[in-house]
């Protein structure tokens, strides 16, 4: 499966296909259309491909900076307050306990 981008009237839109083979010949089969591409070139309503992609790519950094950023403040006060104990003497296994909260959410995922 992959993403295919056409044109049509003009505009450009993206589709998620997939090859299958029929009657000897290999087709592309759309198993979804995603939707226009908004900014397939140039400049539309005033925001250039370039600005777009510096604008993401600084979302994605603030982003990841404020995750690792949290994250390890909890794990340091977690820490502090419960100390490493805890994962020695809890009946909690939390090895199963994240391997059970990825498969639930893998299978949410792929049940959308």
């Amino acid at each position: 499966m992959f993403v295919r981008e056409k044109r049509a009237r003009g505009h450009s839109y993206l589709y998620l296909v997939e090859n299958e083979c029929e009657g000897g010949r290999v087709r592309q089969r759309i198993i979804r259309a995603l939707g226009p591409l908004c900014s397939s070139g140039g400049e539309v309503s005033g925001v250039t491909v370039s600005g777009a992609l510096i604008t993401s790519l600084a979302a994605v950094g603030i982003h990841t900076a404020v995750t690792v950023t949290v994250s390890g403040s909890i794990a340091v006060l977690i820490y502090d307050w419960i100390g490493v104990g805890f994962l020695r003497r809890g009946w909690i296994n939390l090895d199963w306990l994240w391997t059970g909260a990825l498969g639930v959410t893998g299978m949410i995922l792929f049940a959308g």
